[in-house]
């Protein structure tokens, strides 16, 4: 727990200043909120001794200057919180948690469950920002009120002042240890809560396969019984939960009636004014209110607690790929690739953490190699091949050529330079890779072509994007779009086709001009007709510049420089298409398919 505090003190640090002065401000507020009663009191008395109007009027001119000057600070507290924290403090946070999530490798991110992820993120950065704003606008002002309250009236009268602390001891007391008590519980409960909005990302993010196969009542009634758990569980808990409030607001209702019983008797007696009992009677009151919300804010700093340590053990986990101090930053690539007896095998799904199952994105293997021992070496300007039975590890050479994941033995050079001392952002800057499934940002068209330009796409003029365009046939559907390069996709190019996707991602690699470009099955949803324009397109880019293809379709890769046949984490042939055709079984089978798998 300490160091949970201790990481969000650590992040709300540019903002301690802030705080110490919005701080002060809470400070004078409730300094004032405690001289109002008090005027009030002595008017009071002032009406029942019958004194002179003007002392009266003065009196309540005096509350009316206090009360204009309590909203004075109000409003210079709010100004103040504004302009130094209220957007700024959520920025840094959200600033924080990117810049982590960003330094992740992109094989950790492909390992995580991106719904649960989203969820513990989204979660994770409204509760830290609302511990925080919970904390200084909620927990401070109640005990600055208590706390002042408290020791006016101690100086006032010791046995009242005696009674109404007992009174906050004792409700105080019973409220944490309830909740203290009921702390499992509420992890629990935040728990079933995770799971159950798991459960239900996950079902919108997959929401066509539920349709198209006609389990929608299947899947309604699997996510009602996790809705159905997390209901129960959280029933039976604030049950238990507002019989305890019931029997500790008790202890408030009794030092109310202590505070009026002994004030009366104090008024009678002739000690005290039926004034100073109002003054008394208002600040125990407000006392006692405020803290009948202590049990709602524990237990609502306590869910955020669990929210905040999840993003944390996020936060914690060590980047997979890391760079070098001083990373090689090479001023133009050529484009030699070659893999020197590399092994790799992918990260373990699953992790234990706190007794729960967590998908895991710390890097740890699980013990069965993709790729075993493979040696292979591409010339400047060359155009490979790698082909093969799915599964056999073709994917996962481009995965360690774009340094989504490092090898767990071998070396990946480039250029004569291990891929792990290169400057990545700059050897990604230089390198053009087209995915199998194109992902599109919901933005324009032209904001997608350029993305990869990293900020130079401001200067890349329609007449650029036309040629690019033409190239991979994207002209041939801009009849559909109402403003051209500036018509928005949609969330994932949902106003596209697949194959039209497709042509945008290879518009996106061919636009960068790099040296090296990578295509992992990237004509594979194309028709015929627009797949033999691209091969065109995809030739004249591979001029002078390295091209790696990896490709189910034989017209994709029979006019590869060089075709590697990888096979069951190996490559176990070498060649060209003729030359393969002649010596190697495997490719001979491939080819008879027509290389689909």
């Amino acid at each position: 727990m300490r160091r949970t505090f201790g990481r969000i003190v650590e992040i709300y640090k540019p903002f301690k200043w802030v705080m110490f002065v919005l701080l002060a401000y809470i400070i004078a507020g409730q300094a004032l909120m405690l001289i109002t009663p008090y005027l009030h009191g002595k008017i009071i008395d002032a009406i029942i001794n019958k004194k002179q109007f003007v002392f009266i009027f003065t009196l309540a001119t005096v509350a009316l200057v206090v009360g204009i000057g309590y909203n004075l600070i109000g409003y210079f507290h709010g100004q103040y919180e504004l302009k130094r924290l209220a957007y700024d403090a959520a920025r840094h946070v959200s600033e924080v948690v990117l810049e982590k999530m960003l330094g992740f490798s992109v094989g950790q991110h492909s390992n995580e469950n991106s719904g649960v992820k989203q969820s513990v993120i989204s979660v994770g950065e409204h509760s830290l920002t609302s511990f925080v704003y919970t904390i200084l606008y909620e927990v401070l002002p109640l005990v600055a009120q208590v706390l002042l309250t408290i020791g006016i009236l101690l100086y006032l009268n010791l046995i009242l002042g005696v009674a109404i602390i007992l009174g906050i001891t004792v409700f105080v007391y019973f409220t944490i240890k309830i909740n203290w008590n009921l702390r499992d519980d509420l992890k629990k409960s935040h728990d079933l809560r995770y799971d159950m909005d798991s459960n239900y990302a996950e079902i919108l993010r997959n929401i066509e396969i539920v349709e198209v196969n006609a389990q929608e009542k299947k899947t309604i009634a699997e996510h009602l019984l996790k809705v159905r758990a997390y209901n129960d569980f959280g029933k039976d808990l604030w049950s238990r939960y507002s019989w305890s409030s019931f029997k500790r607001y008790n202890f408030i209702h009794l030092s109310k009636f202590a505070v009026i019983v002994l004030g009366a008797y104090h008024v009678i007696t002739g000690h005290y004014t039926a004034g100073f009992f109002l003054i008394f009677l208002t600040w125990s009151s407000d006392v006692f209110n405020r803290l009948g919300s202590i049990g709602h804010l524990q237990r609502r700093l306590i869910e955020m607690y669990a929210a905040i340590k999840k993003l944390f053990a996020i936060l914690d986990i060590e980047p997979a790929v890391k760079e070098i101090e001083n990373p090689v930053r090479p001023e133009e690539y050529c484009g030699r690739i070659e893999f020197r007896n590399v092994s790799f095998a992918y990260p373990r799904r699953e992790v234990e953490e706190d007794k729960e199952k967590k998908l895991d994105i710390s890097g740890k293997t699980s013990g069965t190699d993709a790729l075993s021992g493979i040696n292979f070496a591409i010339l400047p300007g060359e155009t490979v091949a790698f082909v093969g039975p799915s599964g056999g590890g073709k994917s996962t050479i481009v995965k360690l050529l774009t340094r989504a994941y490092d090898p767990q033995s071998g070396q990946v050079i480039i250029d004569g330079n291990d891929l792990r001392v290169l400057d990545l952002t700059h050897y990604r800057e230089h390198l053009g890779v087209v995915e199998q499934d194109v992902n599109l940002f919901d933005n324009t068209l032209r904001y997608n072509m350029v993305f990869g330009l990293n900020g130079r796409g401001k200067d890349v003029r329609d007449s650029e994007l036309d040629a690019i365009s033409r190239s991979v046939c994207l002209d041939r559907f801009f009849s559909r779009l109402e403003n051209g390069y500036d018509t928005i996709v949609g969330e994932k190019g949902i106003r596209l086709s697949g194959g039209e996707r497709q042509r945008v991602g290879i518009a996106r690699a061919l636009i960068k001009n790099s040296q090296i470009l990578i295509l992992d099955e990237a004509t594979s949803h194309l028709d015929t007709e627009n797949e033999s324009l691209v091969h065109q397109s995809i030739e004249n880019a591979a001029r002078g510049r390295t091209t790696v293809i990896v490709a189910h379709r034989l017209s994709t890769v029979r006019k590869a420089d060089k075709i590697f046949v990888v096979d069951g984490g190996c490559i176990v042939a070498t060649g060209t298409h003729d030359e393969l055709l002649a010596a190697s079984d495997v490719y001979r089978r491939l080819v008879g398919s027509q290389l689909v798998h």
